[in-house]
């Protein structure tokens, strides 16, 4: 009869506890802080758009969204992190291409699967530039080819460090048309934009939001716009294709969670965003003064778009022929 009581016992604390988790899922998410990992330093223009985009997110979903930057192995750590997190929609991150599309086939030995975070939404396209200073004798890419292979090794072409976009587009161009452009990485888009100021190098490949005020000021020249399109802030550069480059790999960056977060969690957060990021108000004071278009899409959408955009990212490891440990 003890051990009958006993039974019983554990049965309703067990069916307690299961109506317990139910009822807590069943609360109006978010009920608590969610967490939002960047994983790069703060500072540059991401960090300052995923700030204020989140400050959106509170305002409209009555919850802090906290930002935490994680930077590390260029993107990895903090992306791990996220991937391990509980998949119950209070963690989430904020990264870009280069992490999700092009680590994969850059490092020898991935601390994650892509696979281990589910999509939740492309917020924006970022709108790059090839860029000089103002004192360069190129002004065009072609020029800047034509001088690179008069002079191999003349031209130190500066990134935000080994790895990124502007060091394997670097590479690219020296693979395909057969010049030398001397790579000099540096600890992020400040430092390098300070040194094509102080002269250390002649050319390089960044957001237009870190430049525009230079461009403005006349100390750094655009050469091409790293885009499909010209931009309305800079309609007499042409694009890469127009300067004889057919080669462009969008760069953007978006939301992910943890695989395995229910879908009624990411598609609130994908629906919360797209209002944030497509309020006229938010393009004119946030996105345009730092060269981001709105590019919200649904959870499907953005699935199959990271297919291709991972088979882009492969093709231009493979071709740059970069590998790192």
């Amino acid at each position: 009869m003890t051990r009958i009581f006993g039974d019983i016992r554990l049965l309703v604390i067990a069916s307690l506890c299961a109506f317990s988790a139910t009822l807590a899922h069943a609360q109006p998410y978010p009920n608590k802080p969610v967490r939002v990992i960047v994983p790069f330093p703060p500072g540059g223009v991401l960090d300052a758009a995923v700030r204020t985009t989140t400050q959106r997110l509170q305002a409209s979903m009555g919850q802090p969204f906290v930002v935490e930057n994680m930077p590390g192995a260029s993107g990895n750590i903090g992306l791990s992190t996220c991937a391990r997190a509980p998949a119950d929609g209070y963690t989430i991150c904020v990264t870009t291409n280069d992490t999700i599309s092009i680590n994969p086939f850059l490092f020898a030995k991935m601390p994650l699967d892509p696979r281990e975070l589910v999509p939740v939404q492309r917020l924006v396209w970022i709108d790059g530039v090839i860029f000089a200073p103002t004192s360069a004798p190129y002004s065009t890419l072609p020029e800047l080819i034509a001088t690179a292979k008069s002079k191999p090794g003349a031209i130190a072409w500066g990134s935000f460090g080994t790895g990124s976009t502007g060091h394997l587009y670097m590479s690219w161009l020296n693979k395909e048309r057969g010049i030398e452009l001397l790579h000099v990485p540096y600890k992020g888009s400040a430092p390098l934009v300070q040194a094509v100021l102080g002269g250390e190098v002649q050319a390089g490949m960044l957001a237009t939001g870190i430049l525009s005020q230079h461009i403005k000021s006349g100390k750094i020249k655009p050469i091409a716009v790293v885009g499909n399109k010209r931009l309305d802030s800079m309609p007499n550069v042409p694009t890469v294709a127009e300067s004889g480059v057919d080669f462009y790999i969008p760069s953007w960056f978006g939301i992910f969670a943890p695989a395995g977060t229910p879908k009624d969690i990411v598609e609130r957060l994908n629906a919360e965003t797209a209002k944030v990021i497509n309020a006229p108000a938010f393009a004119t004071d946030v996105l345009t003064p730092q060269g981001f278009r709105a590019a919200t899409t649904s959870t499907a959408d953005f699935a199959k778009f990271l297919k291709d955009d991972r088979a882009a990212g492969e093709k231009l490891v493979k071709i740059a022929d970069v590998k790192l440990d």
